[in-house]
């Protein structure tokens, strides 16, 4: 039921794009366009695309999977959302087994199943496919420790270990914070007895997770190198504002039965404020105290469980650096973060529950009644949760919405005293792209001077006013604008494929074919562009008497619109004829023209270049008809 659950809430999602870093890393990613590179995919870091970015992070199976997803689905958004939705409701299916190994009844997993599903936590990761790394390390992990129990319950049971190995596999291939699983198994066995003589045998158990983990980390360290030396150099810092911060606000949030997420990055000034440390310390104590208790009554257990929920948090509180943007001044937090905890949080609530207050509530009640009383607390949740959460999905389903999701988390619900000069520079930004989107030229215009008075650089914004410019047709300002982007590009790769776009379009419209050729070839080596940017390189090469070369690329365009449009081949035709081309070149473009259905003046278009061809004018050369330069709709 709880998986039938999480896709009727996340229904939605057949509509969603695939946004944020999703664009470059699948759409606009030509590399996943070949699936010969399914090496350097694997053995590549994680943002290696065709924009050219780099990042610290190693995560095979994620890429490996999205060159697997695109041959299915090439950039159509509905697949990646379906798999990424099997993976969260496999998750789900493992917390719930979980739950089962450690002695819940039928419903009791059913409930914890439910929590892992519908938890506001969950919406983050779920809708965002960019997410997809911490949805699959968080449900492998779930499913490495059943494994790892049910193995240790019954030796002779291999399937579990082998369920075990490839879920740690699965796990250390989706995301780094999976090196967490060694040290959790091991303190769960510390726990258990283990170290105890006698029982010592069973350590032995940790062999696969921490022979597996003992692999990974050198091997990464190996492969990151050999992209970038210092790469794969990263430590960790223990600094004390970060973790009562980052323990307070995911303890806030993690409780099951919560009704909303609060979780969002924190200033430094916010997270030693007053307010902050009214909601942050009876979370903080809250969490000491089931510690504390837990100890106290020797629940092995419940310690295990909490001991894997702090460890899964371990990797974002200490690491010495998190590669996200816009975090000056602050300490970055997310959802997705959380949701690694969020599996072995619900199983710790509810050990708690039936250890100390299951009880009195079945004496109180009847247990006929309780468990009624459990079942109506849950469906009650569950409906209302998934309602309070419906704004959230939907802020995350395009990149217009995911404006608001950002106004909202980074600006309003930040008090205006914490906010920092980036919050501030980041919310014109989104002001100006919010303006372009919908057309609004002058909104534009002024939003991009509220983002140069409130940000010390901001080469991104001008990369919307570029897009207005070219818009009103201001071509002597886009060309200045365009020269000036192009001698000091956007530090951030991902906006270079739509820089070099617009800037051929405003050096070709100012008179610049020469310069705008390169340019929106470069786009397309990028990722970005589409099939239009080959006929506009088309066009630039043939202004600048590259006639040839301006062929080539409408055969390209042609190509790219999956060969649909034959007007591009009679256009190629038609510029080598007025240029004395070759013939057989020539003859070969209107022999794959013929093959396709033809209009009337497409028709007629072929003959005359045929005539041309064979010399058949008796007088000059023959008058070619202008080609029509627009593919298909398929092809844009």
């Amino acid at each position: 039921m709880a998986p039938v659950a999480a896709l009727v809430a996340f229904h939605g999602l057949r509509h969603a794009e695939l946004v944020a870093d999703a664009r470059f890393l699948i759409v606009e990613n030509a590399y996943l366009r070949d699936p010969s590179r399914w090496w350097e995919h694997a053995t590549s870091d994680y943002f290696w695309s065709s924009s050219g970015n780099i990042i610290p992070y190693w995560r095979p199976l994620t890429k490996l999977s999205w060159l697997l997803e695109y041959q299915l689905f090439a950039a159509r958004p509905l697949g990646y959302h379906l798999v990424q939705l099997g993976w969260h409701a496999l998750g789900i299916a493992g917390a719930q087994l979980l739950a089962r190994q450690l002695g819940a009844s039928r419903a009791a997993a059913m409930v914890v199943g439910l929590v892992v599903a519908l938890h506001p936590v969950a919406v983050e990761p779920v809708c965002l496919v960019m997410a997809r790394s911490d949805v699959v390390a968080a449900t492998a992990s779930a499913w490495a420790v059943l494994g790892w129990l049910a193995w240790r319950a019954r030796a002779e049971a291999r399937g579990w270990l082998a369920v075990h190995v490839a879920a740690t596999l699965a796990a250390l291939a989706s995301k780094e914070a999976s090196v967490a699983l060694a040290p959790a198994l091991v303190a769960w066995a510390l726990l258990r007895g283990d170290w105890r003589r006698g029982e010592r045998r069973r350590l032995w158990t940790l062999a696969p997770v921490l022979g597996l983990t003992a692999l990974y980390l050198p091997l990464r360290r190996h492969l990151l190198e050999r992209v970038a030396t210092g790469l794969a150099e990263g430590g960790a810092t223990l600094d004390p504002l970060r973790l009562y911060a980052g323990l307070g606000i995911y303890a806030r949030n993690v409780w099951p039965l919560s009704l909303e997420s609060t979780v969002r990055d924190v200033s430094i000034a916010e997270a030693m404020s007053a307010g902050f440390a009214l909601l942050t310390v009876p979370s903080l104590a809250a969490l000491a105290g089931l510690v504390v208790l837990a100890a106290r009554r020797r629940e092995q257990e419940l310690l295990a469980l909490l001991a894997w929920a702090l460890l899964a948090l371990a990797p974002v509180l200490v690491a010495e650096r998190i590669w996200v943007p816009a975090v000056e001044g602050k300490l970055p937090f997310a959802d997705r973060w959380l949701f690694h905890a969020l599996t072995p949080s619900t199983l710790a609530c509810w050990f708690a529950w039936e250890r100390w207050a299951s009880r009195p509530v079945t004496e109180w009640l009847g247990a006929r009644h309780a468990r009624a009383a459990l079942a109506l607390c849950a469906a009650g949740w569950a409906g209302v949760v998934t309602w309070r959460t419906l704004p959230a999905r939907a802020e995350l389903a395009n990149e217009r919405a995911m404006l608001d999701n950002e106004d909202r988390l980074y600006y309003f619900a930040v008090p205006a005293e914490y906010r920092t000069r980036e919050d501030q520079c980041r919310f014109y930004q989104r002001r100006v792209v919010r303006a372009r989107a919908a057309g609004r030229d002058a909104e534009v215009v002024d939003a991009a001077r509220e983002v140069e008075r409130h940000c010390s650089d901001a080469p991104d914004v001008q990369i919307d006013v570029l897009a207005t410019l070219l818009r009103q047709q201001r071509r002597e300002e886009a060309v200045a604008l365009a020269r000036k982007l192009l001698a000091r590009p956007p530090a951030d790769r991902r906006g270079h494929a739509q820089l070099a776009e617009l800037a051929g379009s405003a050096l070709l419209a100012g008179g610049y074919p020469g310069e705008a050729e390169p340019l929106f070839v470069q786009a397309l080596r990028l990722g970005g562009g589409s099939c239009r940017s080959w006929i506009a390189a088309g066009e630039a090469a043939r202004a600048s008497g590259q006639s040839s070369r301006a062929a080539d690329h409408l055969e390209r365009a042609w190509e790219c619109g999956k060969k649909a449009d034959p007007s591009l081949l009679l256009a190629a035709a038609t510029w080598l004829v007025e240029a004395h081309g070759d013939a057989a070149r020539i003859g070969g473009l209107l022999d794959r023209a013929a093959s396709s259905r033809l209009e009337p003046d497409q028709a007629a278009q072929l003959a005359t270049l045929r005539a041309a061809l064979r010399g058949a004018a008796s007088a000059g050369s023959p008058r070619l008809a202008p080609p029509r330069l627009a593919p298909p709709a398929s092809a844009r």
